[in-house]
């Protein structure tokens, strides 16, 4: 029988070792077949694992391979000749072990009610296995390197980490925070507001969610237009704020309605109801507007159940007596607009207009039926709020006939001294002739167009020293304009 020593066993890894041998006789016989033989029970043979290292006398090497991590092997060298076989001393060792290792951490997540979210982590290590925790407690089939929600919830918002296991030890991963956003949810609405002209007001909406936005809207009775900050009459703040601030409100704003559409992160966006705008005109309250080229203010006055301008357009100040200049205003011919001609210094033409606009501050001269600046004639120009030519400010008119009528008969007196008394205070203005532009009875006499039209003339109330009166008129005529609220 041949003689075998098992020696030292090196260079142990995770998955190999160095075995070392030595078949120090042969027995006096060839020896065929030297090597290794190993297995995780003591004293291994042939019949486990084995590997071949040569035929013949001396030491000998051999590289074990394919190990298990952290496993006790046990190793013996054997020879082979033709009597039998020899085995060396049984050695054991233990392959190494690498601990577990995360090399990527799983991160935060924020994402909406619904949407699915991931949570992963890789790591390294012999034999691991991984147990997912939300808030510290373990995730029942929780088993893998990553952890699927396929539909959030908000109690899903939670500290998540991954506790991994190995062979060699075990290791919790970095937390990781699941941040459930939430859709814009308005919980306050704006409200009405109430204000008298040239007043502030704010709207306000009050919503919960994750990272909103505001975008106010507001509508004059059409549709609904995004409000942008900044302009003027009225100037706007805080259009993309949570409170919408309007400054210098004036009247004609009354009726408008304003909303808020809240987004966020977090899909729908969700509008506000509406809230409305109510300017609350009081008459006795200035108004102020633009007129003639430059902004004016005038007040209001109440007279024969109607509010209206305290003074003609045009004139710089109420009357103070029934011949007061300065109270005279400006001379229209009837159905133009605010263009320049009833300044009492304009120019003349004896050119027709055949359009609603001359488009030019001259006052029209016409010599011949039916006497009229205008051909063909349009009777529409100054009928309400929305005609054509109104020359009065937003929510003013020309007053209709009746309603100089039943100014008149509220006067002490049917004249021009009660014309004065009134608390329109009409002063006698005057007039401007339709055929030559020259103005006549300014001191004596007063006229005042109605919107009300009489064939291819105008209705007109006139007043002087011993009478007044309603009648008729040439259109082409300039007579005075005293607006009435609508």
């Amino acid at each position: 029988m041949p003689s075998v020593i098992t020696e030292a066993i090196e260079n142990i890894t995770e998955h190999a070792a160095v075995c070392n041998g030595n078949v120090t006789s042969n027995g006096g016989y060839y020896v065929t077949e030297k090597g290794f033989c190993w297995g995780v029970s003591e004293n291994p043979d042939t019949n486990s694992n084995k590997v071949a290292a040569g035929d013949s006398l001396g030491t000998f090497t051999s590289q074990l391979s394919g190990l298990d991590e952290n496993v006790t092997y046990n190793v013996r060298a054997y020879a082979l000749n033709s009597v039998g076989i020899a085995y060396g001393e049984n050695k054991s060792f233990t392959t190494g072990c690498t601990p577990p290792s995360i090399t990527n951490q799983p991160s935060d997540k924020g994402v909406c009610e619904g949407e699915h979210v991931t949570f992963s982590i890789i790591a390294i290590g012999s034999g691991l296995s991984y147990q997912w925790k939300k808030d510290g407690s373990n995730i029942s089939g929780a088993n893998n390197n990553s952890y699927i929600i396929n539909s959030v919830s908000a109690s899903d918002a939670a500290n998540y980490t991954c506790y991994i296991t190995g062979v060699c030890g075990n290791i919790t991963s970095n937390q990781a925070t699941l941040t459930v956003n939430t859709p814009p949810s308005i919980t306050s609405h704006p409200s009405d507001q109430i204000i008298n002209p040239d007043d502030n007001t704010s709207f306000n909406v009050s919503a919960t969610g994750t990272n909103l936005t505001y975008q106010w809207q507001e509508n004059s009775g059409s549709n609904w237009q995004n409000i942008s900050n900044g302009g003027s009459n009225p100037a706007y703040s805080g259009a993309n704020s949570s409170n919408l601030s309007l400054t210098n409100v004036p009247y004609s704003y009354d009726g408008y309605d304003y909303r808020c559409v809240v987004s966020g992160t977090c899909n729908p966006a969700e509008t506000s109801n509406s809230a409305d705008l109510v300017v609350y005109f009081f008459c006795g309250a200035d108004i102020t507007f633009y007129y003639n080229g430059s902004t004016v203010t005038y007040s209001t006055v109440y007279s024969a159940g109607e509010c209206w301008l305290d003074r003609n357009l045009g004139a710089s100040q109420v009357a103070t007596s029934s011949t007061d200049s300065d109270a005279y205003g400006d001379l229209f011919q009837w159905g133009r607009g605010d263009d320049g001609h009833q300044n009492r210094n304009s120019g003349t033409t004896s050119t027709l207009s055949d359009s609603d606009n001359p488009g030019h501050d001259d006052f029209i001269l016409s010599g011949s039926s039916p006497y009229d600046w205008r051909n063909p004639q349009n009777d529409n120009l100054w009928q309400g709020v929305s005609g054509i030519n109104n020359p009065c400010p937003s929510g003013y008119r020309l007053p209709i006939e009746t309603e100089l009528y039943n100014e008149r008969q509220s006067w002490s007196s049917n004249d021009a001294a009660g014309a004065y008394g009134s608390p329109l205070k009409f002063p006698v203005a005057g007039a401007q002739g339709y055929s030559n532009g020259s103005l006549y009875n300014t001191g004596s006499h007063g006229y005042y167009w109605s919107s009300t039209v009489d064939g291819t003339n105008a209705r007109h109330l006139y007043f002087y020293s011993s009478s007044a009166n309603m009648s008729i008129h040439y259109r082409a005529n300039g007579k005075s304009v005293r607006c009435i609220k609508d």
